[in-house]
């Protein structure tokens, strides 16, 4: 079966070599943003009670497949996904480029995962020997209606990947996000991000030949 993502990849160029500084460490230039979340985020400081709901509404499901993406266990999502919202209403007055806020909240989602996955590791070593296994996750998620993949073909190479790896393909393809916008919320180089979408999709490859 043959994946449009393969395709897309391939047809990027590669990114100028440059000499680093503080946009080649996150990816290259910041993208400019979105002027709806910039207006939501002024109209939440003003004291209107909709604006909360609509940014609620409006990234609620990008934030959980986000976290799923990255935990591959559903029974985490909402009760993450609910922190995440809670700590950026928190902090949202002192948010200094409201229009960036999309890149923002999956930053914010992305660590409160990998602080998730550090505290289960550690309880992991010290589970008694007669302990029940846990019950393998059951992902659920629904891909684009518009997207021509199969869903569990996608989800199960996605499963199999490193969760850094599976997360950029998901934000690269499924959320269609750019490198540029990607990397600032994984805190990696875009030729690392590259890197790893590459060998992703060559995992891919090899599995649907």
């Amino acid at each position: 079966m043959f994946f449009p993502l393969f395709a897309h990849e391939g047809t990027e160029p590669s990114p100028a070599p440059t000499a680093p500084d503080a946009r080649a460490v996150r990816g290259g230039p910041a993208p400019a943003g979105s002027p709806e979340d910039a207006a939501l985020v002024v109209a939440h400081r003003q004291g209107d009670p909709r604006a909360a709901d609509q940014l609620v509404r409006k990234y609620e499901r990008l934030v959980k497949t986000t976290i799923w993406n990255y935990l591959r266990d559903r029974s985490l999502m909402d009760d993450l996904c609910q922190e995440t919202f809670l700590k950026a209403f928190r902090s949202l007055d002192r948010l200094q480029q409201p229009a960036r806020l999309k890149g923002w909240l999956l930053s914010i989602a992305y660590h409160l995962c990998v602080d998730h996955g550090r505290r289960q590791r550690l309880q992991e070593v010290s589970i008694p020997d007669d302990a029940p296994l846990p019950a393998p996750p059951q992902p659920e998620l629904q891909l684009p209606a518009d997207s021509s993949w199969d869903e569990k073909a996608i989800l199960g190479f996605l499963e199999r990947l490193p969760p850094v790896d599976g997360l950029l393909i998901w934000l690269r393809f499924v959320e269609n996000l750019p490198y540029a916008e990607i990397c600032p919320i994984l805190e990696v180089t875009e030729t690392a991000a590259r890197k790893r979408v590459s060998r992703g999709l060559e995992f891919m490859r090899s599995c649907t030949r």
